[in-house]
């Protein structure tokens, strides 16, 4: 479901957005991952492992890093949480976390890292990319997941536009 909500952002085309008419399902980003999940299939049951490390450490060394990065450039946003450590003392809290991560990461096998590093360098850079394009007026994939039309039919959505009137900063989610 992760292409789907990516298509009602518009960061990816529409068409993964596309919902069966009666069942409601995206089939298109389900089929789009059952072809990740087959290519996966191809791989011995160690390297599916190293993958999954991989792609692990990958995310918990983003999300770390994302912290510090709020933490530096919008220190006064209320958070619903609050960790009570200044700056550097969430670095050295962190400092075991990426200590162990990249000694994981080097314990992988080349071919499994160069993977992890061009698939979330990729992603890191299509989103930077969108990010730009947004902030010069891009409004996203051209089309509506409602514009889509497949073997005839009309696509079916459930997004909804953002209320105009919403605030982030004043949010309790």
């Amino acid at each position: 479901f992760f292409l789907q909500g990516m298509a009602d952002e518009r960061m990816v085309p529409p068409i993964f957005g596309w919902k069966h008419p009666e069942k409601r399902a995206p089939w298109v980003s389900i089929i789009a991952n059952c072809a990740v999940v087959l290519a996966m299939v191809t791989l011995s049951l160690p390297e599916i492992f190293e993958f999954s490390n991989a792609f692990t450490i990958a995310g918990v060394l983003l999300g770390l890093v994302t912290t510090i990065r709020l933490r530096l450039t919008h220190p006064n946003v209320p958070r619903p949480y609050a960790i009570p450590v200044g700056t550097w003392g969430l670095l050295v809290l962190f400092l075991p976390c990426f200590i162990l991560s990249f000694y994981v990461l080097l314990c992988l096998s080349t071919f499994v890292v160069s993977i992890c590093l061009g698939v979330t360098g990729s992603g890191m850079l299509a989103y930077y990319a969108l990010s730009e394009a947004r902030s010069v007026g891009w409004e996203g994939m051209q089309g509506s997941v409602e514009d889509v039309e497949i073997f005839g039919v009309k696509s079916h959505s459930d997004h909804v536009e953002p209320d105009a009137d919403f605030n982030a900063h004043n949010s309790t989610v």
